[in-house]
């Protein structure tokens, strides 16, 4: 990712706290303190139907080298769990690519359900939803 778009989600990741009280957090291995990837909250007004730009959208990332280790199911339970402990209830949102089979079956084990499936930036994307706190 170039530095400028880096440069752009790190202050949108930092404006999410105080403007919604709630958004993502680094992961950092243990074993190593390798930076890892991301997970939590954020509002990103997307032009998608349904609208949910009020509510929360979850979204996780991790380096290919931290796949398959169960480390975005922790930290996904952790983060949900966070938010309701935090957060009024609300219905949590996430977009998907359909190819991404591995992030689809974390958000249905989370209780992350199919609203729809749209275009995206033009690619294809699965909307889901979760109910307050499912």
């Amino acid at each position: 990712m170039p530095a400028e778009d880096c440069w752009r989600r790190l202050m949108a990741s930092v404006g999410c706290w105080p403007l919604n009280g709630f958004g993502t957090w680094a992961l950092e291995r243990k074993s190593d303190a390798k930076l890892i990837g991301n997970v939590g909250f954020f509002t990103a007004w997307r032009a998608l139907e349904p609208e949910f730009g009020d509510e929360p959208e979850m979204g996780w990332i991790l380096s290919p080298d931290a796949h398959g280790q169960g480390l975005a199911s922790e930290a996904c339970g952790a983060a949900l769990n966070w938010l309701e402990a935090n957060i009024a209830p609300t219905p949590v949102w996430a977009i998907i690519s359909p190819q991404n089979h591995a992030s689809l079956n974390l958000a249905k084990r989370f209780a992350f359900e199919q609203v729809s499936e749209t275009l995206y930036n033009e690619d294809p994307t699965v909307v889901l939803r979760r109910p307050p706190w499912a």
